[in-house]
């Protein structure tokens, strides 16, 4: 799988994700990155850390951009999305809380398994009212749709939220970046590391 130069992701983008975690959806969106170490194919092993007693799965949405740009409006903005794949963001969710940030917890090595073929733009418009389960040996664990975001992919935005222009300005959109919208609804998975 070749190496994304950015992965930039959305944390607290899904109204159902908010309020299981006690918390308002943030005026403005809450931007974390990973490293292109993070970066798996869907078959390959996640590497526990040793540091974390606790580990978290998050069946996302993965924005795949496809054309580089800077402070573009909103009109264009879903015009640089190649199309849409699913990622696997993977926290270390002990230490996310004890760090009280979250490069460390979601930047480790392995920590984000993503699909290699992605879905166009065509095909699936501006992401929103798509279905996101994650199961594990069978059994759905996460179930939502991304109709509980309030942005939209490409940076678009929806109705309530605020122009994006500034956070446009301060990342540029790499061609092959990839954003993760972060998850909708219920822990994938949560448990200790063996």
């Amino acid at each position: 799988m070749a190496a994304s130069p950015k992965i930039i992701c959305i944390g607290l983008n899904y109204h159902d994700h908010a309020l299981e975690q006690g918390a308002e959806l943030p005026k403005e969106p809450l931007l974390f990155g990973k490293f292109p170490s993070a970066l798996i194919g869907p078959d390959e092993a996640i590497v526990l850390p040793p540091e974390s007693t606790h580990v978290d799965a998050e069946a996302e949405l993965a924005v795949v951009i496809g054309a580089e740009g800077r402070r573009v409006s909103e009109a264009h903005a879903l015009d640089l999305v190649a199309g849409y794949t699913v990622a696997n963001d993977v926290t270390a969710r002990d230490l996310q809380k004890g760090d009280g940030q979250w490069l460390r917890a979601k930047g480790f090595d392995t920590f984000c398994p993503l699909l290699p073929g992605v879905v166009p733009v065509s095909e699936l418009g501006s992401g929103s009212g798509l279905r996101i389960v994650q199961r594990v040996n069978g059994e759905a664990l996460q179930d939502s749709s991304t109709s509980d975001s309030p942005r939209r992919a490409g940076g678009r935005r929806r109705r309530g939220d605020r122009d994006r222009g500034d956070r446009d300005s301060a990342e540029s959109r790499d061609r092959l970046a990839t954003s993760v919208s972060g998850w909708p609804s219920s822990l994938g998975c949560s448990g200790q590391n063996s």
